[in-house]
């Protein structure tokens, strides 16, 4: 039996390249995002493999993640997130919703399947910490609240927080990736 992967936020760079990769190595991919799958060139070398299932959806939909999601999958890769940063300045709130609400509703379906989590955060993550290199234990530097360019980092963050929160009650397995 084939083995199935999720890839959330998979029309974007590292999405559409992990979908090839894992195809070729004969992965099922049930792969989500916003965008119309045939409006997005990343995904024209992948979107009539015969293993590769496209749902057009939002992850902050409880809908679109039901029509979505694999209980059955080994990995869940979660790349879905607003890129650029004048789109998240433009409409922080929009980031924060796609961040948190969409990834708190994915921990949950993940954690209630016992379907693992590959979560890409990001070293924004450290804000303007001085101490580079930065460490996994490095501290987070941000500015005011106000600013709305610390709003991709902190959601980021919180997602973080929640993973571990979820790794730590249970030993859920996740991973985090910057």
């Amino acid at each position: 039996m084939t083995k199935k992967i999720m890839i959330t936020g998979v029309a974007g760079l590292i999405g559409s390249h992990l979908a090839e990769k894992l195809l070729g190595l004969g992965y099922q991919v049930h792969a989500l995002d916003v965008v119309d799958l045939w409006s997005t060139q990343n995904l024209c070398d992948v979107r009539e493999h015969k293993e590769f299932y496209y749902y057009q959806g939002d992850i902050r939909s409880d809908d679109d993640l039901d029509g979505f999601f694999q209980s059955d999958a080994v990995v869940i890769y979660h790349l879905a997130s607003v890129v650029g940063v004048n789109r998240y300045m433009e409409d922080p709130l929009s980031l924060i919703d796609i961040g948190v609400t969409g990834t708190r509703a994915l921990i949950g379906l993940c954690h209630k399947h016992g379907v693992r989590m590959l979560f890409a955060s990001t070293s924004e993550v450290y804000g303007r910490n001085p101490d580079v290199p930065w460490a996994e234990t490095g501290d987070r530097v941000l500015g005011a609240t106000n600013v709305d360019r610390w709003s991709y980092s902190t959601a980021k963050a919180l997602c973080e927080h929640m993973l571990f929160g979820m790794h730590h009650k249970d030993n859920w397995p996740m991973s985090i990736v910057r």
